[in-house]
C-alpha cells in the first residue's frame, strides 16, 4: 500500500517532482515560479557573524528547507523519505538549460536600442539571466542547507550522541537526500575548486558570478568550504552514500551498475565529473589555444580534484571503511575505464553521462540499509589495503595524453618550424617508441611504459614543457595541504558504539524501514 503523507509538505515536494514526459510550456512557468520560490530570503538567522551570541544573516527558502526542519534528540530530520521527494524538486529546480537566448547586439538593429526586436530579444536575454543565477544559488544553498544539518546537534538526554555507527545523524537518516548531493553539484565542480582561493565575504555564503555568453559560476564562501571539508563536513558524509548494486551488468564495467533508487554513489559521480571536467579543459586548452593559460587549468582543477580524494586520518573508523570502498573502486575499476577511453569522448562527459541515465528503480530502500557498505570491504582494523588515489598522477596522466593528440609541434624558440616525427624516427634512439612507420603518435593509452618514458621525455625536454609538469606538481602539493589541514579539524563529539544502529532510535513518522522498539 501507499505510504501515508504524514509530513504537509511532503506533499509539495511531491507534487513539484517533474515527470521525465513533461516539457510543457505551462510545465516551464511552474519551474520558474518554484525557483522563485526557493531564492527567497527567509528571516530564519543562520550565522552569528560577531560571535556577539546573537544570530544574523537570512537564509533561503532553499537552505532551511534542507537543513533546518529537524528536531531535537532524532525524533525527525526534516523529511519522512530520507529526503527523496525534495531531492527530487531541487534537482528538477537546479538542472541547467542550454536553452540560452541570443544577447542581442543594438548596432545589429534600425534604430539600436529603441527598435522594439531589441527589446524583447534584451528581456528575453535578461529573464533567462536572472533565472540561470537562481538555478545555479539553488544549488549551492541546497549544499550549505545540508551542511548545516549536519552542524546542527541532535542528540539529546536519551540519545546522547549525533552520530549513528559513526555518520552524523543527518546524513544517516536521510540518507538519500545525501545522494542527490552528486546530481545536483555535477555541473559545479570546478566552481567549488575555485572558491578554495576566492575572498568572498563570510556574509555570502552563496554567491552567482554572471557571464555574458554562458552559465554562471557559482562561488562558496571560503567560510563554508571549511565547514564542509571539516573531518565532519559534507565531503567526508559524501563517503557514507553507498546505494546497493541491483544488477552489477559487466563485472569488468564499473559504468553498467545499476543501483537502488536509480543514482550511483554521489562520490563516484563527483570524482569522475572531475576527471572529465579537468580532460575537457585541457583538451581545450591545447586545441583552440595552443595551450595558453595551462598553467591555470591546472590550478583550478587541482583543487576541484584534491576536494573529492581527500585522505582522511581522523578517529572515525566507519568513514575510513567507507573511503577505502570508494578508493577500491576508483583504482580497480573505474580509473582504467577513463584512461583507456579518447579525451574527446571524455571531454563531452561521457561516463558522467551515463551515471546520470540510471534507470529508477521501484520500491522504497529501507531506512536500516544506510551507509551500509557492501560486503569484502575491509573492516576497520584493515582498512590500509590500497594507497589513496595520486591526484596528481592521475592529472599528469590525462595532460600526456591529451598532448599526444596533437598533429603539430612548433619547435620551441623557432618560429614556423615544425616537429617533423618520420625524421625523428631516424634520428633518435626514442622517436619510435612513441610512433607508427609514417611519424603518427600512437595514442597515450596504448603506449607501454617505455614508450609512455619515451614521449614524456620528447614533451618535456624536446617541446619545454617541464615546466608545465612541475606547476602540476606544485599546485597539488597547494591543493592537497590546504584541503587536508582544514579536514583534520577534529569533532569533539564521542561516537558511538558500533551495535547503536538506526533500530534503537523511536520515530516520530512511520516511515518504510523503521520499526520502534516496543
Amino acid at each position: 500500500s501507499a505510504t501515508p503523507v504524514l509530513y504537509p509538505l511532503h506533499t509539495l515536494y511531491l507534487l513539484s517532482n517533474t515527470p521525465t514526459t513533461t516539457k510543457t510550456p505551462r510545465e516551464t512557468t511552474r519551474l520558474t515560479a518554484l525557483r522563485t520560490y526557493l531564492a527567497t530570503p527567509t528571516p530564519f538567522a543562520v550565522i552569528d557573524y560577531d560571535n556577539n551570541g546573537t544570530l544574523e544573516g537570512t537564509a533561503t527558502m532553499a537552505r532551511y528547507l534542507t537543513g533546518h526542519r529537524t528536531s531535537s534528540g532524532h525524533n525527525f530530520m526534516g523529511f519522512q523519505d530520507a529526503g527523496e521527494a525534495y531531492g527530487a524538486m531541487i534537482n528538477d529546480a537546479v538542472r541547467l538549460s542550454d536553452d540560452i537566448p541570443p544577447s542581442p547586439d543594438p548596432d545589429a538593429f534600425p534604430s539600436g536600442e529603441a527598435n522594439p526586436t531589441y527589446q524583447e530579444q534584451r528581456v528575453a536575454r535578461n529573464k533567462w539571466r536572472s533565472d540561470d543565477e537562481r538555478r545555479i544559488a539553488i544549488a549551492g544553498y541546497f549544499a550549505v542547507g545540508y551542511q548545516d544539518g549536519l552542524d546542527a546537534d541532535h542528540s539529546s538526554f536519551l540519545l546522547p550522541y549525533d552520530k549513528i555507527d559513526g555518520q552524523d545523524v543527518f546524513g544517516y537518516v536521510n540518507f538519500r537526500l545525501r545522494s542527490w548531493l552528486g546530481p545536483i553539484l555535477l555541473p559545479h565542480v570546478k566552481s567549488l575548486g575555485e572558491s578554495m582561493s576566492d575572498t568572498t565575504s563570510l556574509n555570502e555564503a552563496v554567491s552567482v558570478f554572471s557571464f555574458s555568453d554562458t552559465h554562471g559560476e557559482l562561488s562558496i564562501s571560503h567560510y563554508m568550504l571549511h565547514r564542509m571539508l571539516a573531518s565532519d563536513g559534507l565531503f567526508a558524509d559524501l563517503a557514507f552514500d553507498t546505494p546497493t548494486v541491483i544488477d552489477e551488468g559487466d563485472p569488468g564495467d564499473p559504468f553498467d551498475n545499476t543501483y537502488a533508487g536509480g543514482r550511483p554513489p554521489a562520490l563516484t559521480l563527483l570524482r569522475v565529473a572531475a576527471y572529465e571536467g579537468h580532460v575537457r579543459d585541457i583538451t581545450q586548452v591545447l586545441h583552440d589555444y595552443a595551450g595558453e593559460g595551462l598553467g591555470s587549468t591546472e590550478y583550478d582543477w587541482a583543487y576541484a580534484t584534491n576536494l573529492f580524494f581527500l585522505p582522511r586520518k581522523g578517529k572515525n573508523p566507519s568513514l575510513k571503511k567507507a573511503l577505502s570502498f570508494h578508493n577500491d573502486m576508483w583504482q580497480d575499476t573505474i580509473l582504467d575505464a577513463l584512461e583507456s577511453t579518447p579525451n574527446d569522448e571524455l571531454a563531452r562527459g561521457k561516463y558522467s553521462q551515463i551515471l546520470l541515465d540510471q534507470p529508477l528503480q521501484p520500491g522504497t530502500i529501507p531506512l536500516s540499509s544506510a551507509g551500509q557498505i557492501p560486503e569484502g570491504v575491509p573492516q576497520s582494523g584493515d582498512i590500509a589495503n590500497k594507497q589513496y588515489p595520486d591526484v596528481e598522477q592521475d592529472m599528469r596522466f590525462a595532460l600526456y595524453k591529451a598532448l599526444c593528440t596533437n598533429t603539430v609541434w612548433e619547435v620551441p624558440y623557432e618560429e614556423n618550424t615544425f616537429v617533423d616525427f618520420a625524421k625523428l624516427r631516424e634520428e633518435t634512439s626514442y622517436g619510435s617508441l612513441f610512433t607508427v612507420s609514417d611519424g603518427t603518435l600512437i595514442p597515450y593509452e596504448k603506449l607501454d611504459q617505455e614508450g609512455k618514458g619515451a614521449f614524456e621525455y620528447f614533451v618535456r625536454e624536446d617541446m619545454r614543457f617541464y615546466e608545465v609538469f612541475d606547476d602540476l606538481e606544485t599546485v597539488n602539493l597547494i591543493a592537497r595541504k590546504e584541503v587536508v589541514e582544514i579536514s583534520e579539524v577534529e569533532e569533539e563529539r564521542p561516537f558511538p558504539s558500533s551495535d547503536f544502529t538506526f533500530e534503537m532510535l523511536r520515530c516520530s513518522f512511520p516511515v518504510p524501514g523503521c520499526t520502534p522498539p516496543q
